[in-house]
Parts: structure tokens; C-alpha cells; sequence
């Protein structure tokens, strides 16, 4: 479940480092005091994640945040900022199966409690000529494991200046297909396409030889990692402070693609027909007041 989440730069916070989240989380405080941006942090990766259409960055207008443009979620609207967000995840001991891409990256786990660090950091694209809004690029994604609060693994993607990316990794041995893969390594100059947050195509002329892609095994361990922080984010459910009611007819025939209650809690009866007999886990609720 997800533990911690820090974010810099983003819509009421300068710097918020290590918020506790909990499987009940309040939160209270006076206005604008950034209640909602803790809350929209979450949703505004759930919404990119699970968005089926492939946006090369972070989706800020989805089913349950409409920011507008970048300019809309830069603290103070600085431009110039850097926007980050990380997110903490704990698979308890030895991971769980339902993260399966991540426990085959953890072999030989020792039953030492595992977490996951998530992290994700944003600028601001200079406007087309085509286009009336601030759109973003991603300028570094990083992810760790970490047994007992001490990093095992590790894999970084930092923009260099000529926008191309740094490629790092550390003790990745489990990753390769290939036996000659390192499991520790660095590449520069990388070209990346980002689908849903995520990197999803490597290409480096330095690193193609023989025809052959040797940052395969990268490509596929960044896959893995998007499928796994999708779940951990899937479990997350967003019901809004405004209620409707149902708006079919007064039926309970939704159809088979009604996943969830609805933002406004608009699905409540089919969900509550559908799902009468399920019992519920591994699911959490934040709690807005």
C-alpha cells in the first residue's frame, strides 16, 4: 500500500517531505491550506496510469483532476520549476504476488520488510505555434527497492541538457535476458518515448551493435515497474464531495465497462447490484474534510 508522498513545487506546496498516509488518512485544515493537492497528487497519477489513450507524459485533465496546462499545477506559477512528486510503497515481507513483475526482480528475498520508492519529476514545454496551452515533459523518473530502509536496486532517467536522457542502473542482475547484460550501468544520449508517465521504447546509437538492442532488458524491467505501480495506484477509489443521482432511467443495466462508483457516486445502485455478494480487499479510501 502506498505509505509516503512527497511532492515539490506542486499547486499549494513550495515542499511537503514524508506525508504519512495510512489505510485511514483524514485530512483537516484550514482553506487552501493544500488538503485537496495532497489528495489530487494521487489521483492526478491514478487518472495518467489507467488513461487508455497514450499521452507521452502525465495526463492533468482525466476523469478525476482537470488542471487546465502546466501553468495550473506550478506552485506560485513559476514556470521555471521543477514539479515532483515521490511515492513510497511497502510490499511488506517478500513482496506480494499480486506485484509479481516486482518479486521476479527481488529474488532470494530474505523476509525483510521491502519498499518501493517512486519518482517522478515535471517542466514545462514552451509553447507551439499550434497550440494555446503549456504543455509538460518529464525530466527524471526514478525507482528504488529498499529492504529494512536500505536500497538494493535502483534505476534512473535523468534529462541531459541536449534533451536526450541518462540511462543508470544498479544491481539489476535479475533483469537480463541476456547474460552478458551489467547489472550495474550508466548510458548516455538515450532518445526514450513515455507512454502513461512510463518509458516504454530505449534507442541509443552507441549501444546498437550488431543489430542487436542491448538496453532490451532495461525496456523490460520499466515495463514491469509500469504495470506494478498501476496496481498499487488501482487500489485507490475517489468519491467527490457533490452527489447525483443515477442517471439511467432509473435501471441498474450500466453495461460491463462501470468499474467503480463514479466520481458523484453517479454508479452507486449498479455497483452496489453488481457487487453484493464480493467481499472487499485490498482497496483504500482517502478521506477529505
Amino acid at each position: 500500500m502506498l505509505n509516503k508522498i512527497s511532492v515539490e513545487n506542486f499547486k499549494a506546496f513550495n515542499k511537503l517531505a514524508d506525508f504519512n498516509i495510512k489505510p485511514i488518512t483524514i485530512l483537516c485544515g484550514a482553506n487552501s491550506c493544500g488538503k485537496s493537492s495532497i489528495l489530487q497528487s494521487i489521483l492526478l497519477f491514478k487518472q495518467s496510469l489507467e488513461s487508455r489513450n497514450s499521452n507521452p507524459n502525465i495526463l492533468l485533465n482525466g476523469q478525476y483532476v482537470k488542471f487546465g496546462d502546466f501553468g495550473d499545477i506550478v506552485y506560485k506559477k513559476n514556470l521555471n520549476s521543477i514539479v515532483s512528486f515521490d511515492f513510497e510503497f511497502n510490499l511488506g515481507a517478500n513482496g506480494k504476488r499480486s506485484f509479481f513483475p516486482f518479486a521476479y526482480y527481488l529474488k532470494n528475498n530474505d523476509g525483510r520488510e521491502i519498499k518501493i520508492k517512486f519518482h517522478v519529476s515535471l517542466r514545462g514545454m514552451d509553447k507551439s505555434l499550434d497550440q494555446d496551452f503549456l504543455m509538460s515533459s518529464i525530466t527524471n523518473c526514478k525507482i528504488e527497492f529498499h529492504k529494512d530502509n536500505n536500497p538494493i536496486q535502483r534505476a534512473n532517467i535523468q534529462i541531459q541538457e541536449n534533451n536526450l536522457y541518462r540511462v543508470e542502473w544498479e544491481n539489476l542482475k535479475d533483469t537480463a535476458f541476456d547474460k552478458s547484460f551489467s547489472p550495474n550501468g550508466k548510458v548516455e544520449d538515450v532518445a526514450i518515448r513515455f507512454v502513461n508517465l512510463f518509458p516504454i521504447n530505449f534507442e541509443s546509437e552507441k549501444e546498437m551493435k550488431d543489430g542487436e538492442d542491448n538496453l532490451f532488458p532495461i525496456t523490460h524491467f520499466w515495463r514491469s515497474v509500469s504495470y506494478s505501480i498501476n496496481n498499487f495506484f488501482s487500489m485507490y477509489s475517489y468519491i467527490g464531495p457533490l452527489r447525483e443521482s443515477h442517471v439511467n432511467g432509473g435501471g441498474f443495466y450500466f453495461g460491463d465497462d462501470i468499474t467503480n462508483i463514479g466520481n458523484r457516486g453517479e454508479n452507486a445502485p449498479f455497483m452496489y447490484v453488481k457487487n453484493r455478494k464480493a467481499k472487499i480487499k485490498n482497496h483504500f479510501f482517502l478521506r477529505l474534510q
